[in-house]
């Protein structure tokens, strides 16, 4: 099912402006048959795609905060039990950048630093940024592999 359709039925608001599609408010897709997502995608709230058949991001969206299933994406790296609260965070590439989804945040890493600095302390702050880099490290590594 295209997501068009899917907001279309569901009577969910939204845009459609040249090739880009605006959704307002969070995006629950979890248990749909959407298949893909468009380029341009831009969710004003949470995008959450677990339990989608969903397996590849577009090269550009946008979303407040990200929930998916991380090994059901090949371009995407995860890492469980993260920052002062267990988090997984995941890594990803978007608009050419690698961004980081972390509980509601989803920006990219430089993005993530200047938060988790803002927020976190000394080990905790380091760590938490570690951990993103990890999964950068992977995720460049996994594609430098497939290439």
């Amino acid at each position: 099912m295209k997501l068009l359709d899917f907001l279309q039925q569901r009577n969910i608001p939204h845009e459609v402006a040249g090739n880009k599609v605006l959704v307002n408010d969070s995006l629950d897709l979890c248990g749909t048959q959407i298949t893909e997502l468009p380029e341009g995608l831009n969710v004003g709230g949470f995008l959450d795609l677990c339990g989608t058949q969903i397996t590849e991001l577009p090269e550009s969206f946008s979303c407040e905060s990200l929930y998916l299933a991380p090994e059901n994406f090949k371009e995407v790296e995860s890492k469980a039990n993260c920052g002062a609260h267990s988090r997984a965070i995941f890594v990803l590439i978007n608009k050419g950048e690698f961004y980081v989804a972390a509980g509601c945040f989803f920006d990219t890493f430089t993005k993530f630093c200047e938060a988790v600095n803002g927020i976190y302390s000394g080990d905790s702050a380091e760590n938490y940024i570690a951990d993103a880099q990890e999964c950068i490290d992977k995720l460049t590594a996994n594609l430098a592999s497939a290439a």
